[in-house]
């Protein structure tokens, strides 16, 4: 308990007053005598000792009211912790400046920017000589403890919303190291937010230990509807001409009411398609977009959606790398005679020498004419053998696998065991033996495993028939991409930055009927654009998210209108979404997309709110203004309208057994 008029607490000294009183009035007993007490009536002396009680009581009360009359005058209350008056504060403002803020409240306006209206108010409550900083939960610059409140002040005005996922928990460590170096007496932390569910911490944020400190929690709750988009998982096959691309997006009805919603196709900017959805509340619909590709380049495109009541999850980003074609080079072994062992290959690929249909233009080369830089000019290289690789070329190949190429290898007619050995014992990529001898086998049918298990239940493959297999066993280096009737028919490994995939089986039909099968055309198509689809070199983040860039000068530009010159290796972020374009970098793209989990609008109760903390919380009130619950929880609880209170009704009980002992007196006389 404190007092706010300590001076008036003297008063108290009164109460010994009717106690002198009651002493210096005190009735005396007088001897009298009497010749007789025949005249007198008998009384008990329980009358004496009740006229004492009445007496003893009414000097209590009195004694009691002067006690309580000093109390109320010097204005007692309880502290809510220990506030020094007098002593300077050092106040640290935590604010939320992650997507979910921008929701909307009842006044109209969003959270974001009644959450800095408020903390101005908290700066102003401040003294003269007290400090004050801004945390923001993103990991935005803020300001440290100063103060210059016009510091502050500057930082809360050009504050602004981003699609960073907030840390509560790191915001409150600054805070509290902050306040730890800080002279001042009083330390207090304001937590301005939405507490969204979504980022409930995982364990209890500690501010215990941070000694004469108040945590305040100003939670922001509005409405939670929200409708949202988000990016879906691209093809990983080359992109090229002519040729459709899915483009997926998810959304999701985040609130408790049915929506309509529009969604559009934007290319560089400009709508190319459009789609309308009804969205039950609390659905997920995944949908696609189809987009054709007219002319090679990098493409930027978004989905985007109407809804007002948060827009930064309004688009959701893609950027992919479009081709003219992608180039496949055919390589013949030396020893090949008589039939071309990529004919089948070819025609399915390539059928149309005019027009690459397919997307894929293919080149044929004898072995002997490889060179490097004819190797770098393909993205694929499929290398067709019937004798063992020679030193000069497993040397080439090695190389560009460590560029990041794809190698291709199957048998040819003849082809003998360990025709790759060469390449397995260049010690520069750790590659192991693949290719074993060839068998006579009578199996039927092909079972592919991701990513090419579509294709089960796309085409037959059980109509497939075969004769003869490259007996080769697989190892945990080795993906198993395909197997027939369980023995290993398609293996890959990855070499440098690059991979390699060995058939176990010709392309021709010496092995099987399959080049003779409506299926091997889609199956071939399929298994070159997943061997190609490493050649994307963008990358996807969400929002906050470092991307490493290697390279000596890098210039980069966004969708935001940011550009600028790069040096070194450097790990560039962007706050808000959108794309990051490079050049004289290792990748040409980085897309910046929220987290979904910033999407969710659902918030927590006060109960659950304190118990995000290991210490108790103070929550303040929306519904009033901020200073005057801030002053009285510094000052604490006023008891002098109880103490006066508590005065009136002992008065008038002194009242009435006063007056009642006055009566009964009377009636005694």
């Amino acid at each position: 308990m404190d007092f706010g008029n300590g001076l008036y607490l003297w008063g108290i000294l009164a109460g010994v007053l009717p106690v002198l009183l009651h002493l210096y009035f005190k009735r005396r007993k007088h001897r009298v005598q009497f010749s007789t007490l025949l005249f007198f009536v008998k009384k008990e002396r329980l009358f004496a000792f009740r006229r004492k009680l009445y007496e003893l009581l009414l000097l209590a009360l009195r004694v009691l009211l002067l006690v309580l009359l000093a109390l109320a005058l010097s204005r007692p209350f309880f502290k809510r912790f220990n506030f020094i008056s007098g002593g300077s504060t050092a106040a640290v403002i935590i604010i939320d400046d992650s997507l979910s803020m921008q929701r909307r409240l009842i006044s109209g306006g969003t959270a974001f920017s009644y959450g800095l209206k408020e903390a101005e108010n908290i700066l102003n409550s401040l003294a003269g000589d007290d400090e004050a900083a801004v945390i923001f939960t993103s990991g935005a610059a803020g300001v440290n403890l100063t103060r210059d409140k016009n510091l502050v002040l500057k930082a809360l005005r050009q504050a602004a919303l981003t699609a960073v996922p907030g840390s509560p928990g790191a915001a409150l460590e600054l805070a509290g190291s902050q306040l730890r170096r800080s002279p001042g007496v009083n330390r207090e932390i304001y937590f301005i937010s939405d507490f969204a569910a979504a980022n409930t911490p995982r364990r209890q944020l500690s501010i215990r230990g941070l000694k004469n400190s108040r945590l305040y929690c100003l939670p922001l709750r509005g409405s939670n509807e929200n409708v949202s988009v988000s990016a879906g998982q691209l093809d990983a096959a080359p992109k090229s001409i002519n040729r459709s691309v899915d483009i997926p997006f998810t959304l999701t009805n985040h609130g408790q009411l049915p929506r309509q919603i529009t969604a559009r196709l934007e290319i560089s900017g400009k709508t190319v398609s459009t789609g309308h959805f009804s969205l039950a509340p609390g659905a997920v619909l995944k949908e696609q977009f189809v987009y054709v590709p007219p002319r090679p380049g990098r493409v930027q495109a978004a989905v985007t959606i109407d809804d007002d009541h948060i827009s930064l999850d309004n688009r959701t980003w893609f950027s992919f790398a479009v081709a003219d074609e992608l180039k496949v080079l055919l390589v013949r072994g030396r020893g090949t005679r008589g039939a071309d062992p990529f004919y089948f290959f070819r025609l399915a690929l390539d059928p149309a020498p005019a027009a690459p249909l397919n997307g894929i233009r293919c080149t044929t080369l004898d072995r002997g004419l490889l060179t490097a830089g004819e190797l770098a000019a393909y993205s694929i290289v499929c290398l067709a053998l019937d004798t063992p690789v020679d030193t000069k070329t497993a040397r080439l190949l090695v190389d560009y696998l460590a560029s990041g190429g794809t190698l291709l290898t199957v048998p040819d007619a003849g082809a003998k065991a360990n025709y790759c050995a060469e390449l397995v014992r260049q010690r520069r990529l750790p590659l192991r033996p693949v290719p074993g001898e060839v068998i006579a086998v009578a199996d039927h049918g092909v079972k592919f495993n991701p990513p090419l298990r579509e294709l089960n239940d796309l085409l037959e493959l059980n109509l497939i028939r075969w004769r003869k297999l490259v007996n080769s066993g697989s190892s945990p280096a080795r993906i198993l991409a395909a197997t027939a009737a369980g023995r290993p028919l398609i293996l890959e490994q990855r070499a440098g930055k690059g991979k390699w995939l060995n058939l176990n089986f010709a392309l021709r039909r010496n092995f099987s009927d399959w080049p003779a099968l409506k299926s091997y055309p889609v199956a071939m198509v399929a298994l070159m654009n997943y061997a190609a689809g490493n050649r994307e070199k963008s990358v996807a983040a969400y929002c906050g998210a470092e991307v490493r860039l290697e390279g000596e000068h890098i210039v980069f530009s966004g969708t935001d209108g940011r550009s600028g010159v790069l040096t070194g290796t450097l790990k560039p972020y962007s706050r808000l979404p959108g794309i990051l374009t490079f050049s004289g970098a290792d990748l040409e793209a980085a897309v910046f997309n929220p987290n979904p989990d910033e999407s969710k609008t659902a918030g927590v109760d006060d109960a659950q709110l304190r118990r995000w903390f290991d210490a108790p919380v103070t929550i303040l009130n929306t519904g009033g203004e901020i200073t005057p619950q801030i002053v009285k929880f510094r000052k604490g609880s006023d008891l002098t309208g109880w103490f006066l209170l508590l005065l009136v009704l002992l008065s008038g009980l002194e009242f009435m057994l006063g007056r009642n002992k006055k009566l009964k007196l009377n009636n005694v006389e």
